[in-house]
């Protein structure tokens, strides 16, 4: 409706097109039903300035009055009655109005002893009325006339920048009911989060002016600049642009992200000596933001703590991120408070806290992590998206080190191997293979059996050879490449003994008599040679008849080798064959890749996406099924489930039994390669780690119950 279709608009204020008037707080003490407010008759008039929010099924308006209470109801009254009858006159065909009115907040002026029996709504309800305070520079923006304005439908208002969260989240939830943060913003964070951790200068560096405007009218007119598809191969945004963008929705909310309300309290944690004790107190006043603001500053720091993991390559330390962004969690609306209005002493302030805010991202969100971990099945992430590589990850493994020091993570990629803390997720050191040894084809830790259970929290295959003593480094891995095995002690990242020939492959074998084997495949798979785990001499070899062999697993009794043609060969522990399977209808019809193994099955992956299930006992075949992720580069066996990688960005997680499925939530650009399980004593808590071909490392937690019933 335009202006003239209004009530008694002289002394209305109707929100301009360029911008919305500030609210002081998103609290909702003193909410009420809108009925309640209606119906309430009041003995004293108290002058209130109030801003009220309209929204019917197509459409939502804007408006502030500044007047008694008495004289607000006449007129919401009157609003209400002209509106509708102005819409049912337009939509009377297909009945779609709705009045949208469901609540109000008030000031202290309203809110007496009259109001003390109404009970309160939570501020996700809150689609009515938002208690607003005068205050120098509030009504910027505002146009006042009588004549030639309308109010914006929000039909056709498709804006994102420049409007509170409040009512981005009104709008969003009439399409997305459970939406947590306006989906535009979201998709921005997710996007940089995927595609610009290797961003050189991310944040710091600005985009083109021009092209920053054109993408923000074209967000503003509801055009969606994010492809679904973040595979490394999809065509999308800038990465500069889409920083751009999310710090230019930043600056210009009318409202800052940490509030008006509770921002001088941020800056004064500023002044705190200790970094704990600063830190607390901003944990405290982060749980007192909205909802909404909470959920988005979690987003942000998540985004702003995974860049300063990599600044190696982008250069974005967190003292540069605080640098370049932090100013922006106190920005207000260009005009009021913009960030040329800050103090240099309040600059610096700002900074620091956010500084401590990135640096202490996982310690002030734990409980987040926690509640959803206990809430859902499923993986959940961690909030830790790790870039190890600039190409891929081929192999990610756990092994511990000596003296106690815990379980490490190791990940491989081309001829890199790079240890990784597994408390912290930092970096601890890396490992550079010799590019004269070729590509990386396996890693073998063969002084330490990776849990498969949760009671199962330090385990360690170390054992002292039957006739002569022998310091045991559990930290020792193989390493099979294209022109040989080189064993290394990652904990003294020194070369402990070479193999001059071609391996894809590798598995530890135990004897009858306690020794211990590595079995290697060698590159044109006819030959298996086995060597002695403490001696590292060659005691001798396997032949492989039908040749084409390509991987090899040991279960208890029985070495288990996959050749490329899907044949599946089983030989006993001193190297002699018991049975071969070898049915493309029945079994696998494409080469083998990897096995697994439960307490009563082994299994066994290939390039033909299959899953073929073999009896541990008797070795035949027990079922055959398709996880549907395409060709399968990993499978593991954790807590009863078997965690399946293939060729999609995220894993499969089966049953035991095999009777259920489940997706895991997509973190990676391209396929994930591999996982590996382990226990973080700081967080008491089990992690997954998954390596994947776009370059990068997700930890994630591994909840009690990972299925619903």
């Amino acid at each position: 409706p335009t202006r003239k279709n209004l009530p008694d608009s002289a002394n209305m204020m109707l929100s301009s097109p360029r911008g919305e008037n500030k609210s002081n707080s998103s609290s909702t003490k003193g909410a009420l039903p809108m009925d309640a407010f209606l119906e309430k008759k009041f003995t004293t008039p108290v002058n209130n300035k109030l801003k009220i929010i309209v929204t019917t099924k197509d459409r939502s308006y804007e408006v502030e009055f500044d007047t008694t209470s008495q004289e607000i109801q006449k007129r919401l009254q009157s609003f209400l009655k002209e509106s509708k009858k102005k819409e049912e006159k337009e939509l009377r065909s297909n009945n779609t109005l709705r009045r949208g009115f469901t609540a109000m907040t008030m000031n202290a002026g309203i809110t007496d002893e009259n109001y003390s029996g109404v009970p309160a709504i939570s501020g996700d309800k809150l689609a009515g009325i938002q208690n607003t305070r005068a205050r120098s520079g509030s009504n910027a923006g505002l146009n006042t006339s009588t004549s030639g304005t309308s109010t914006r439908s929000l039909i056709d208002d498709k804006r994102i920048f420049g409007r509170h969260l409040e009512t981005l989240m009104v709008v969003q939830r009439r399409t997305k009911k459970d939406a947590k943060l306006p989906v535009v913003i979201e998709s921005l964070i997710h996007y940089v989060l995927m595609r610009g951790l290797n961003e050189e200068g991310i944040f710091r560096v600005s985009p083109d002016r021009n092209a920053l405007e054109a993408a923000r009218k074209q967000i503003d007119s509801g055009e969606n600049l994010i492809p679904d598809n973040l595979s490394v191969n999809q065509v999308g945004l800038e990465i500069v642009l889409a920083a751009g963008l999310i710090k230019l929705f930043l600056r210009e909310l009318p409202e800052p992200i940490l509030t008006d309300s509770l921002a001088p309290f941020f800056l004064s944690t500023a002044a705190i000596n200790s970094d704990e004790e600063a830190t607390n107190k901003i944990i405290q006043l982060i749980s007192q933001l909205p909802d909404v603001n909470r959920t988005l500053l979690h987003k942000l720091l998540c985004l702003l703590w995974n860049i300063s993991q990599n600044d190696k390559q982008n250069l974005m330390t967190i003292g540069n991120l605080t640098t370049a962004i932090g100013s922006s969690f106190f920005n207000t609306t260009p005009g009021t408070h913009s960030i040329a209005d800050l103090q240099i002493t309040q600059m610096a302030n700002a900074q620091r806290v956010v500084f401590l805010m990135i640096f202490n991202f996982h310690r002030i969100f734990a409980d987040h992590y926690e509640k959803l971990s206990l809430n859902n099945t499923g993986l959940t992430w961690s909030g830790k998206r790790l870039v190890a590589s600039q190409k891929s990850i081929h192999n990610v493994v756990s092994i511990r080190f000596p003296l106690g020091s815990g379980t490490q993570v190791i990940s491989t990629s081309a001829s890199t191997i790079k240890i990784w803390d597994s408390v912290d997720s930092a970096n601890l050191s890396k490992i550079e293979n010799g590019n004269a040894y070729g590509h990386i084809f396996s890693v073998l830790t063969p002084r330490y059996t990776p849990p498969t259970k949760r009671s199962e929290q330090e385990s360690s295959n170390a054992a002292t050879p039957p006739l002569r003593a022998v310091k045991v480094d559990p930290s020792e891995i193989w390493v099979a490449s294209h022109r040989g095995i080189r064993i290394w002690s990652v904990s003294s990242l020194e070369v402990k003994h070479t193999v001059e020939s071609e391996y894809v492959n590798l598995a530890l074998v135990k004897q009858s008599d306690s020794r211990k084997e590595v079995w290697a495949v060698r590159m044109q798979g006819d030959l298996i040679h086995r060597f002695d785990l403490f001696s590292y001499q060659l005691v001798g070899s396997v032949p492989v008849p039908a040749g084409n062999l390509f991987v090899v697993h040991a279960s208890d009794t029985h070495v288990w080798g996959g050749t490329y043609n899907g044949c599946i060969t089983i030989w006993d522990t001193n190297g002699n064959i018991v049975k071969e399977h070898s049915n493309p209808e029945k079994y696998h019809y494409w080469k083998i890749t990897c096995f697994a193994q439960t307490e009563e099955y082994v299994i066994s992956g290939g390039d033909d996406g299959l899953i073929c299930v073999w009896d541990k006992n008797n070795l035949e075949f027990v079922r055959r099924i398709s996880p549907n992720v395409g060709k399968l580069k990993c499978i593991s066996y954790f807590d009863g489930y078997l965690w399946v990688c293939g060729w999609e960005p995220y894993m499969k997680i089966i049953s035991k039994d095999f009777s259920k499925m489940q997706d895991t939530e997509t973190l990676h650009t391209d396929s994930i390669s591999s996982v590996t399980f382990v226990f973080n004593k700081l967080r008491k808590q089990w992690q997954a780690w998954t390596g994947s071909y776009d370059g990068t490392i997700c930890v994630w937690i591994v909840p009690e119950k990972i299925m619903a019933d």
